[in-house]
């Protein structure tokens, strides 16, 4: 039996996304997806980049495990990207502390399934109403397909995962990130850093143990500039009031040099003179 489907997910890594783990198994089928892919800030009109096959998708063993009623707690993935396609579009942090919830405005960001066909992003925001430790109850509007939605604060750090909508009861809820997911998240994200340059849709971007390098940055006895969104840059660059002239290989240049058929001299700090 063919079936697809549709939710929703949000980069925490630049390439590495959170979801609801039944977005990718399902208890009624007893199976994984055979393939899952993402559509990175898709609208109605375009795809931006394009239709991306997931690499690797993570989730708890519990969840696979027990029932579907009591793996609830457990329903939480994370899908591994080949490409930091996150570094175009900015990602959320996660939890610096383990408070009670209760009474914070959350933000969920998703798409609604109003008609299958139709990728509209949906952003809504209410209060937490109840926060058990497991799961977060509040009343944000959502449809089939804001599954895996990342519920955020106003740090736009990721307090849990949608995925249940009781519309009898007008309750949504989610899976808190807590003390029992947490570590397993941080666990995928050390094993998936990522590490060195990356080229993503032309530009390049330099990393560090997982994080994007920003500003100026020593790599093999050569100086480059990256901008606030990490990406490398070329050409003439004015930093702290002070020029630089980043050449063809984006490298900072010193001493005398040649642009454009005019000479020009830098310090050996790099800026001109």
């Amino acid at each position: 039996m063919n079936v697809e489907g549709r939710g929703s997910a949000n980069f925490i890594k630049d390439n590495v996304l959170i979801t609801a783990a039944h977005n990718y198994y399902r208890h009624d089928y007893g199976k994984e997806a055979d393939d899952i892919y993402v559509l990175p800030a898709v609208s109605p009109s375009q795809e931006l980049f394009g239709k991306i096959k997931v690499k690797e998708v993570r989730y708890l063993k519990e969840f696979r495990n027990l029932n579907s009623k009591n793996a609830r707690e457990y329903d939480l993935a994370l899908l591994i990207l080949e490409e930091p396609i996150g570094a175009k579009l900015g990602t959320l942090g996660l939890p610096t502390s383990q408070k009670n919830l209760t009474g914070i405005t959350v933000t969920i960001t998703g798409y609604l399934s109003y008609n299958f066909k139709i990728h509209q992003m949906y952003t809504d925001k209410k209060q937490v109403l109840s926060d058990d430790g497991m799961f977060l109850d509040y009343q944000v509007d959502t449809l089939e397909g804001s599954s895996g939605s990342a519920v955020y604060d106003a740090s736009h750090r990721v307090v849990g995962v949608h995925t249940l909508g009781d519309g009898a009861n007008q309750i949504n809820s989610a899976v808190k990130l807590n003390e029992r997911n947490l570590p397993f998240i941080y666990s995928v994200l050390k094993g998936y850093s990522l590490e060195g340059w990356k080229k993503i849709n032309g530009s390049w971007y330099y990393y560090r143990q997982h994080d994007k390098q920003m500003g100026w940055q020593e790599i093999n006895d050569t100086w480059y500039y990256l901008d606030s969104s990490g990406k490398m840059l070329t050409d003439w660059q004015k930093v702290n009031g002070k020029w630089y002239y980043l050449n063809s290989n984006r490298a900072m240049v010193t001493g005398s040099q040649t642009i454009d058929g005019k000479v020009y001299n830098f310090a050996s700090s790099g800026e001109w003179i």
